[in-house]
């Protein structure tokens, strides 16, 4: 196997797991790791795109809700009369949907998603043996 086909699951995984973990990636003080992550994953796939022989596309019926949430927040951001907030979340969801393309885009393989689910399921479960604990 490609060492390439574990990094970018891998990141995949560490970048959802970073969001939840830092309070949810709420302020932007806290979600810089994500961002840092995601823009490191866009990198990797603009990468793969340029250097491959062939770039691959995957069509979904999913990016066209995804793309018209984005473009619905960046109307609301410039329509809401409370900027600051609304950045937030311009910034937040054009990361997330990045995040979902690039998801979307790369990790097709079945050991692919294996990883990411993996990852996601011991999130859940240290997650859960915590609320136990404070229980």
């Amino acid at each position: 196997m490609h060492f390439m086909n574990y990094v970018v699951p891998g990141l995949l995984g560490v970048c959802l797991c970073a969001a939840t973990i830092l309070f949810g990636a709420v302020e932007l003080h806290y979600s810089v790791v994500v961002f840092g992550v995601a823009l490191l994953l866009a990198l990797i796939w603009a990468g793969k795109l340029f250097f491959a022989k062939t770039a691959m596309w995957k069509p979904s019926p999913m990016h066209w809700p995804v793309l018209g949430f984005v473009v619905y927040t960046f109307i609301h951001y410039f329509l809401s009369p409370y900027e600051y907030l609304t950045r937030m979340e311009l910034f937040q969801v054009g990361l997330f949907a990045l995040v979902y393309f690039i998801a979307a885009n790369n990790v097709n393989r079945g050991r692919e998603r294996t990883i990411v689910i993996a990852m996601l399921l011991l999130l859940a479960t240290l997650e859960a043996m915590y609320g136990i604990w404070q229980g």
